[in-house]
C-alpha cells in the first residue's frame, strides 16, 4: 500500500524529530497486502472499514495504535478503505503516550483501550470530516497540544542514528552514546523504542537489505558485507525470518521497497 499520498512534516515544525510523515490511503476494492517489520510506529485513523491482521487475529478500530512488530503479515481490507496513518520516528511516540511503547510490541491496541478520552474524540472528528488535508491538520494540532519533552526519548535520538548508519553497533558503545550503562539502556530502549536494541538491530539490518534490493542490488555477498551479517546463511535465514522468503524470492512476489531507509527520519 505504499502508493498512498505521503506528506511530510515541515522543516520548522516542533514535531519533526517525532513524526516522520502523515500517509492518507484510499481504496475501493478488496485487497491482501504483504507487509513486513519496519522499524517504527504508526497511529492509524479509519474513515471507511477498518483493516484485519490475520497474524495476530486483529481488526483495527476508528484509531489504532501500531507498535513495533517482529513478523511479516498479510493485511486485508475488505473494501471502502480510507484510512490517514501518522509514521512516527523509532522513537517518536513515546513523546506523545505516557504508556511504554514496549506494551504495543506485536499488538493493534484500539485508541479507546487506553482510556484517552481526547484521542478518541480526535478520531470521531476525523471519521465524519471527508477533508483529507482538514483531517491531518486536526491530528496535526492534537499532537503538538501533546507533545511532551522527555529526556528519555531525546537521549536516544543518538543511538538511534548511530544503529540506522550502523546496524551492527554493539550495545554497550550505544550505551556510551546515551551516558547510559548496558542494563539501563536497554530498559529505556524498550520503554521509548518499544522493543530491545539486539532485535531492532536485525529490523533494521533487514530494511537496510531491502533497500539494497529496491535499488537494483541482487548480489547477497555485497549484502552481507554491507549490512552487517555473519555470512550468506545468516542473510539468509534472518531475511526469511521477516519476510517469509528468500533475498532474491522476494523479486519473484514484488518490488522490493524499505520504508525506513525511502523516507528517513533524519
Amino acid at each position: 500500500m505504499t502508493k498512498g499520498r505521503i506528506i511530510h512534516i515541515g522543516a520548522g515544525s516542533a514535531l519533526r524529530p517525532y513524526v516522520r510523515y502523515y500517509w492518507a490511503y484510499r481504496n475501493a476494492d478488496p485487497l491482501k497486502v504483504m507487509t513486513f517489520p519496519i522499524g517504527s510506529t504508526q497511529m492509524i485513523f479509519h474513515r471507511g472499514r477498518p483493516l484485519y491482521v490475520p497474524e495476530i487475529d486483529s481488526w483495527h478500530s476508528v484509531v489504532t495504535l501500531s507498535g513495533q512488530v517482529n513478523f511479516h503479515s498479510h493485511l486485508q481490507s475488505f473494501g471502502n478503505l480510507d484510512m490517514i496513518a501518522v509514521f512516527f520516528t523509532p522513537q517518536g511516540m513515546r513523546a506523545f503516550f505516557d504508556m511504554p511503547v514496549s506494551e504495543l510490541y506485536n499488538r493493534e491496541i484500539p485508541a479507546s483501550d487506553i482510556g484517552d478520552s481526547s484521542l478518541t474524540e480526535l478520531g470521531r472528528k476525523v471519521l465524519e470530516c471527508q477533508d483529507t488535508g482538514q483531517c491531518i491538520n486536526m491530528i496535526d494540532a492534537w499532537l503538538k497540544c501533546r507533545l511532551a519533552d522527555r529526556y528519555n526519548v531525546r537521549r536516544m535520538s543518538l543511538p538511534v542514528y548511530e544503529m540506522t548508519v550502523n546496524p551492527s553497533a554493539s550495545v554497550n558503545s550505544l550505551a556510551d552514546l546515551a551516558s547510559l550503562g548496558r542494563k539501563q539502556f536497554v530498559r529505556i530502549f524498550k520503554d521509548v523504542i518499544g522493543l530491545n536494541p539486539k532485535e531492532y538491530q536485525r529490523i533494521l539490518r533487514f530494511q537496510k537489505v531491502l533497500y539494497m534490493m529496491q535499488m537494483g542490488c541482487r548480489d547477497e555477498m555485497r549484502m552481507v558485507a554491507e549490512c552487517g551479517y555473519s555470512d550468506q546463511s545468516h542473510l539468509v535465514r534472518e531475511f526469511r525470518r521477516f519476510s517469509g522468503v528468500t533475498p532474491l524470492g522476494l523479486f519473484g512476489l514484488m518490488t522490493p521497497y524499505s520504508d525506513f531507509y525511502s523516507n528517513p527520519m533524519i
